[in-house]
C-alpha cells in the first residue's frame, strides 16, 4: 500500500522540479526612460508617427535635460548598454561618477558604450545632457544587451527632438 503512494509522489516531485514555474529565464531585456526634466519642468514626450520612438517637440540650446534610463534584464544579466547621440557636437553628455558602480573595464563612456559588471540585472543611468547648437533633428539611440539565449537578447529605442536657438529672456521695461 505504501509503495503505491510513494511511487506516484516521487514521480510528481521529479516532474515539478524539472519545470520552470516562474517562467522568467531567458527573457528579452527592456529599456525605458523616465521623467525627462529641464530644471523643475517635466518635458512632454510623445510617440513618433510610426510608434517606434519617443519624441519631444523641441529643446533649446543651453537647457540642461535630466532623465533616468533604466535597463532591465529580468532573470538574465545585462552585458552591454549603449547611448549614442546622432550628432556628438550638438550635445554635451554629462557622465556621472556613480556609473562606475555598474560598468566594467573596457567601457568607453565618451562614446556611450558601457560594458556591465557580472551579475548586473537592473541598471539605472541618470542621463544629463546640454544641447550645444541648433539642429533640425537630434536623436539618441539607446540599446541594451543581455546574456539571454533562445530569445532576442537586445532591446533598443530612439529619443528624438529638434534643438532650437537659446531662449532670450525678455528685459524688464
Amino acid at each position: 500500500m505504501k509503495l503505491r503512494l510513494i511511487l506516484p509522489l516521487l514521480l510528481m516531485i521529479a516532474a515539478f522540479t524539472a519545470c520552470n514555474l516562474d517562467n522568467t529565464a531567458n527573457t528579452t531585456p527592456t529599456i525605458a526612460i523616465y521623467a525627462p526634466r529641464i530644471g523643475d519642468s517635466i518635458v512632454r514626450m510623445s510617440y513618433t508617427d510610426d510608434m517606434s520612438a519617443l519624441k519631444v517637440d523641441s529643446l533649446h540650446v543651453g537647457d540642461t535635460v535630466s532623465m533616468m534610463v533604466v535597463g532591465d534584464a529580468r532573470a538574465n544579466n545585462l552585458t552591454e548598454f549603449n547611448v549614442v547621440p546622432s550628432d556628438t557636437t550638438a550635445v554635451k553628455i554629462l557622465i556621472p561618477d556613480s556609473i562606475e558602480y555598474y560598468v566594467a573595464s573596457g567601457s568607453i563612456p565618451a562614446e556611450g558604450k558601457f560594458l556591465m559588471k557580472p551579475k548586473t540585472v537592473l541598471f539605472y543611468y541618470p542621463l544629463n545632457f546640454i544641447p550645444r547648437k541648433p539642429v533640425d533633428k537630434m536623436k539618441f539611440t539607446f540599446k541594451v544587451t543581455s546574456d539571454a539565449v533562445s530569445v532576442p537578447n537586445q532591446s533598443a529605442f530612439e529619443f528624438s527632438f529638434p534643438i532650437k536657438p537659446k531662449r532670450i529672456k525678455p528685459t524688464a521695461q
